[in-house]
């Protein structure tokens, strides 16, 4: 799915803003139903440097965003409905993108495997009467492993499965990234360089007056509800 195709698909969702013909940019999509996402297009996740990883993280923290990246590819492939992380960013296909969109469960990459998060394994285990031993074999692990299942640790796909299938779908937990607020960050990226709250209102700040940087701007301030300025000498600072 390309640049193009996701932003249709977004659109039937909510509101969508794509930062057009400019080099250095923090982000490419912003959109927003519920909640607001701002989204960075790489091929290969590989490629995506620490500082626009950064930039990425403290544009959406400052405008109330979920940062999140869709790439194709890292050093493999990415897996569908498989959440991954680089610099500390989630990153997916963008089909997955619109899986979490509809609220499914995706199953995360780290070093040890692709796992699946879980929740209330005891609560249901003991709903069913079953003991540790008695879901261990059900599941075919031991009943110290389920005990680490109970305390947060999270399953492979396989035995996630089968946790489906014996303790029902609530056993698997939703993805949820963190999202990081702060009221203002200096981004010296594409569509704004600087962001900032004052009095609950959220400001997006261009130091270049050129049409198409003005016309980015503007899109993705209507995107995010936020008030677009054009930096002056005169009345900025009493702006800020």
């Amino acid at each position: 799915m390309g640049k193009m195709k996701l932003e249709k698909r977004l659109e039937k969702r909510g509101n969508v803003a794509t930062v057009e013909d400019e080099k250095s940019r923090a982000f490419d999509i912003a959109f927003a139903e519920e909640r607001a996402y701002l989204i960075k297009l790489i091929g290969n996740i590989e490629s995506i440097s620490i500082s626009q990883a950064e930039s990425l993280k403290q544009s959406a923290a400052v405008v109330g965003a979920e940062a999140v990246i869709v790439s194709k590819r890292g050093k493999d492939e990415l897996k569908p409905g498989v959440a991954y992380f680089r610099h500390d960013v989630p990153v997916m296909r963008d089909d997955t993108l619109m899986d979490y969109l509809n609220g499914e469960k995706l199953a995360v990459a780290d070093r040890g495997g692709i796992k699946c998060p879980t929740q209330n394994i005891r609560e249901l285990r003991l709903e069913k009467g079953l003991s540790r031993s008695a879901l261990g074999k059900m599941l075919g692990v031991s009943k110290e492993m389920i005990k680490k299942y109970e305390i947060g640790s999270s399953p492979g796909k396989v035995i996630a499965e089968k946790i489906k299938k014996v303790l029902g779908d609530s056993a698997l937990s939703k993805l949820k990234f963190d999202r990081q607020r702060i009221d203002r960050a200096f981004i010296g990226r594409a569509p704004f360089e600087l962001a900032f709250r004052q009095k609950k209102e959220l400001f997006l700040v261009s130091f270049k007056e050129n049409s198409q940087r003005l016309k980015n701007l503007n899109r993705v301030a209507d995107v995010l509800g936020a008030e677009p300025v054009l930096a002056r000498e005169r009345g900025f600072d009493e702006l800020i």
